[in-house]
Formats: structure tokens, sequence, C-alpha cells
């Protein structure tokens, strides 16, 4: 029997309490969308079953770097490791236990923190869909960036490579439902990649995920069931959101807004079908869970609803969250770059990795990520190669440090006195820097950029740097044996000095690589290389005046990012005159949406900001990083003595950090 939407406004019509609207786009003689499911109802727990839920002792030793919700834990009373190695100002707004009336991670505290809502379509996976949902929104909720998963690598690497599903029960991955705490449990066992290492297929398909997998994936340790209702509103107000399972009947496929209540005509909706959703938040004013769905952006109040307490099941099963989520290095690739970086290494996921010349060899420093208020700055291994005493003699600066999906290795590239470049990576079980080998022009003659591109799967190495003829070259290197690298295209002209501003950025289809370098005129050039297009280098904008040969750092920060779709802001910072001057550019203005060109499509558009100058006796800065720290900027400079100091940005501005003596 077709079910169409007048008979869903009927049966609203006859029954009491029940006030909600259908979809106002479809009229009556519409049948009501098709929406896949997918929870196994025979794998649903029991929320009676579940533990009491001690939050305080589940929260003793997380440390949270977001400062919103180390203000709201503290108003609850719960004590709280320091969070931050400089100072926090923490305003008591709440006091006690009580937790407010509505919470809502849609936009709470004026943040965004939810990816773009998803269309599961035919499929029967809403739990790989919540599962993927909730792991990537405490990514963003734990280190302020966008780590959007793969919901295709849930499902396939699980049911294709693990249960092998088709042969096991007959039914393809594509048509089998799941439990979400057995998605989960899965998650706990193999991490849950990105959508380039494996995307998102409506149908069966061959599970074949890049061979960095290993390397592209979010962890999380385990995994928290909470059954009482009051403990879950704890948990959204506390932690973040929950994924939930509850009937989903043919009324519910043609919710347009309101509060979701079933229906009348039990010949019309008594076959429901298990689904699962992420629980955002609660409305205690209008007794309601606020859902996040995975049947597009047409289905209710642009893909979100709203749940009765109580109604369809929704709090007879626990519901489920996560906390202290270990992001991967291929999500935060362009939040840092230059000498220091923010791996997941640490107990919290948040340590910052530093090298730095220190003559004859390059050393390695790390600071912790606040384990136990422990925020010191500690001297890790030096870079040097006992087979080649000469290796990496003499940085000329302080090396340029990424994180790559190799083994999820740290790799660092420097000049050396030699005048070529020299390769390292470190070999996390041996502990050991290894010693990658010269390669670059034969006249080196400026500070690298270096990253991990989007080029093929493991991304290529990319390097840019200066060469004595007063150009950039630009040199790659293969993500497989034999490792070679290849010369590419010189490009730029009167070039005074590069450094590691070299991005993979977020602009245009394929991703451009952008640079800044210093001309020989004292100003800064952007150049961009179309990666949509033939690959040419491409000249930008000129800006800024009075820089002298000194590099400049540049990421691409989560700033005008409002979801994983769009590239965020250029965040630049060079030495000028024993200061910094920190610049900015808005990348989310349309006439940069085309492969970076700049078009006419605004009448005065915003091009690079001088926003700040700030620091004293300043030679150089080497790095910058937006880490988890409620998304400031960290920076690294070397002072006219030496000496590494560290400066950070939050909403009030630039503020001098420690120097850093190790």
């Amino acid at each position: 029997m077709t079910v169409t939407m007048g008979d869903v406004r009927k049966a609203i019509a006859a029954t009491s309490n029940c006030d909600w609207q259908p979809r106002s786009d479809l009229p009556d003689d519409a049948p009501v969308p098709e929406h896949g499911t997918g929870e196994d109802q025979a794998r649903r727990e029991s929320a009676s079953d579940a533990p009491p839920l001690d939050l305080l002792q589940v929260l003793s030793r997380d440390v949270t770097a977001n400062p919103a919700l180390l203000q709201r834990r503290l108003s609850l009373g719960m004590p709280q490791l320091h969070a931050s190695p400089d100072p926090v100002s923490v305003v008591m707004t709440e006091s006690g236990t009580a937790r407010p009336p509505v919470v809502d991670w849609r936009s709470r505290w004026g943040g965004s923190w939810l990816a773009t809502i998803q269309d599961q379509r035919s499929a029967n996976n809403c739990w790989a869909f919540a599962a993927a949902a909730l792991v990537e929104t405490m990514v963003r909720i734990e280190h302020s960036h966008w780590a959007k998963r793969s919901e295709g690598d849930l499902r396939d690497g699980w049911g294709v490579a693990e249960q092998d599903w088709m042969t096991r029960d007959g039914v393809a991955p594509s048509r089998h439902g799941a439990g979400v705490q057995d998605a989960l449990a899965f998650i706990v066992r193999m991490g849950i990649a990105d959508l380039g290492c494996y995307p998102w297929y409506v149908n069966d398909h061959a599970y074949d995920p890049t061979a960095d997998r290993s390397a592209r994936t979010a962890n999380i340790a385990g995994y928290q069931t909470i059954g009482a209702v009051e403990e879950q509103k704890r948990w959204l107000d506390a932690v973040g959101p929950l994924a939930a399972s509850f009937t989903a009947y043919d009324d519910f496929k043609a919710y347009g807004s309101g509060v979701y209540r079933k229906s009348a005509y039990e010949e019309l909706f008594s076959k429901g079908n298990g689904h699962v959703v992420l629980v955002v938040g609660y409305d205690d004013q209008q007794q309601c869970w606020i859902i996040r769905n995975s049947w597009g952006t047409g289905w209710g109040e642009a893909g979100y609803g709203l749940i009765a307490y109580g109604e369809v099941g929704i709090d007879a099963g626990p519901k489920y969250g996560l906390h202290g989520v270990s992001p991967d290095p291929w999500s935060k690739r362009r939040l840092h770059n230059g000498c220091v970086l923010e791996s997941e290494r640490g107990a919290a996921h948040r340590n910052l990795e530093m090298v730095r010349s220190a003559l004859p060899r390059a050393v390695h420093l790390w600071r912790a990520g606040g384990e136990d208020g422990d925020f010191s700055w500690n001297v890790g291994e030096h870079l040097e190669d006992p087979a080649d005493v000469g290796a990496g003699a003499g940085s000329l600066g302080f090396p340029t440090l990424t994180a790559t999906t190799f083994g999820r290795n740290l790799e660092c590239v420097h000049w050396e006195l030699s005048g070529r470049l020299r390769h390292w990576w470190f070999d996390a079980p041996s502990g050991r820097w290894m010693n990658g080998g010269q390669f670059g022009p034969a006249d080196v003659a400026g500070y690298p950029g270096f990253i991990q591109s989007s080029y093929g799967a493991p991304g290529n190495l990319e390097v840019v740097v200066r060469a004595a003829d007063g150009r950039l070259h630009h040199w790659w290197r293969d993500n497989a044996a034999p490792w070679t690298w290849h010369e590419g295209a010189a490009f730029a002209d009167g070039v005074l000095q590069s450094g590691p501003s070299l991005v993979q950025s977020g602009l245009g289809t394929e991703g451009n690589l952008d640079v800044v370098c210093v001309l020989n005129s004292g100003s800064m050039q952007h150049w961009w290389r179309d990666d949509d297009g033939d690959r040419s280098w491409n000249g930008g904008t000129i800006f800024g005046t009075g820089v002298g040969d000194t590099p400049i750092v540049m990421i691409e920060g989560t700033s005008g990012a409002n979801d994983e779709l769009t590239a965020g802001n250029f965040e630049l910072c060079v030495a000028v005159d024993g200061r910094v001057q920190h610049w900015w550019r808005n990348n989310a203005y349309p006439e940069r949406r085309d492969g970076g060109r700049l078009r006419p499509l605004h009448p005065d558009p915003r091009d690079w900001t001088h926003s700040d100058t700030f620091g004293h006796d300043v030679r150089h800065v080497w790095g910058l990083v937006q880490g988890s720290f409620g998304q400031n900027l960290e920076l690294i400079v070397e002072r006219t003595d030496g000496v590494a100091q560290h400066y950070w940005r939050d909403g009030a501005g630039w503020h001098e950090g420690a120097a850093i003596t190790s």
C-alpha cells in the first residue's frame, strides 16, 4: 500500500497532541518519500541495562582545550585540569550542577560544530552515518577543526573486509542493518578514515581504501553507553552529541517541522523500521530531542528535526557518546607550517612538536599537551645519521616540519650548508630520525616550504624553495618506492626569500597549491598553482612593504570555514623591523571559489589584510599552527639573541608566551 502525503496530513489532524507539520513542498497525492533506515533492532540494547553514569569520574582525566566547554564544566562544578599553558579568563555565568533548559550543538556558543548534512538515500546504513557524524563532531568540539569521516569506510571496511556479510548472511553491505554500538566497536578497533581515503557509495563497492588508510583514521579508545534520560542530557551539556536509535514510521519520513509524535491510523504506520540518528541537543521547553538525520536537507528543517521525549522508542534504548577522540594527521595538514605542529601524540592528542637548528645538528623538541597540567618542553632526538657524519650538518634556519600519512611519520626538510635540501623522517617505533637524503637544486638560496599534497595516495611530498637565480623552484617526490624526487617548474622573478608558506589549500575542486614569497622590492607576492586546469603557477596579489631577507610562514586556518566544504582563511606571519606582522586573506569570497582565480564578482573584493603588529626583538618567524586550544594561533619566532620564543593569539589578540630554552 502506498502511503501519500495526504494520508499523513489526515492522520496528524485525527491525532490529539500531534501538531507537527509534514513537508510543505509535496502535494497530498505525492507518495511519502522513501528513505533508507538500517538499524538491526535485534541488536538494540535496553536503556535499563546501562550502568549509571558517573560523569565526574568519566571526565576526571579529560582536559578540554575548548574554552567555552571548559567554562561550562567549571560552572557545573566539575574540577578541571588547567587546559592551557597560558592564562585563561573564565567567567562564571552559572553555578552548581544545574543544566540549561536547552542545549543545541547546531549553534552552541555561536559556533559551528556540525559538518554538512549527508544523505544515505536507499542504503540501509543509518548506523554508519550516525557513527561517522559522532566521531567527526567530537573532533570538531575537542580539537577545533573539521575532519569529515567516511560512512563508506565504516560500512564497507566492516561489512566487506571484516564481516563479509554477503557470504555470511547473504545480505550486501548496502542493505545490511547493524547496531550503532557495533559500528562504534569497529571504530575502536580500526578507526574511521576520511572521504579521500575511501568515499561513500550508495551501492555496494569493492573495498579499496588508499594504501595509507591506517594513517588517515580518526581513532577512539572506547565509547560511553548512557541509559538514563537525565544522564544523557548532562552528557549533551558537558561533552557533546549522542547517537540514538528509535523506530521510524512512514509519517516520520514525511516530517517537515515541529515536535514529532507518531500519528494515528495504525494500518498505515504500524510497520516501522529501526533507525539511528545523532542527537545534537535537547529542549525541555518543548519536551523534545534535537536530532540530525541522514536523509538529506530536504527532510525536516534542513536535515534536522525534533522528536518528543519517549516517542517511538527513542528513550527505550541507551544513547552513545564519545570523548578523547584522536584526529588524523591528514585532516590537520593545512593547520600547521614551518618548524612546529600539533601532533596526535600525548594523552590529550595535542602535543606540540618542533624542530629547530642547533649547530651542528637540528634537534627535535616536544611540548606536552596538558596532562596533569604539564606543558613543559622536552628535548628529543638530534637529526643525525651515524652512517653519514655530514648528514644534516649546519641547518640554515629552522627545518620545516610536517606530519604525513607515511606511517603517521613526522618528516622535515631543511637547507643545509652544502647548498642542498636535506630530508628527514621520524621512525616512531625506534624513536629515531632517519636520513632521507639530499635533493633539490644544487644552489639552494632560501628556506623551504614543505607539505604532503593531495596528489596520489599516499600524497606526494611537495617543496618550493628559492634558488640562487632568484626564482622559486618546485620539487616533488613520488608517494611510493623508489621515493624519487623530481624537479618541477621554476616560477616567479626577483624573489628575495622563500619560507614555509606552501599550502595545499581547499580552493578549487582539486585543491590548489598556494605559496607566498618576499620580493626584492620588500613586498610579498602570492602565487598559486591552478590544479583544476593546466597546473601552471600564477602570480597573484603583491602586498606589504619593508620586508627583508626573512621567511614567511602561512597556513590555511579554520577561521572562515563554517563547514568542511569551505576553505578557511590564509593566516600569514612575517618579521618586519624586529616585530611580527600578521596578515590574513578571506578565502570564502565567491571570486575565489573557482580555482582560486580572482574574478570581478564583488565590487571591492578584500584581498590580504594586515591585522596586527606585535612582539619585539624578532629576527625571523619559523612556525605557525592553529591547534586544539580554542582555534588559537600558536607562533614560534627566533629572537635576535637566537632564543626561540612562543607567541599565541586568542579572541583578545596576540600574547607573548614563554621562551623555549630547552
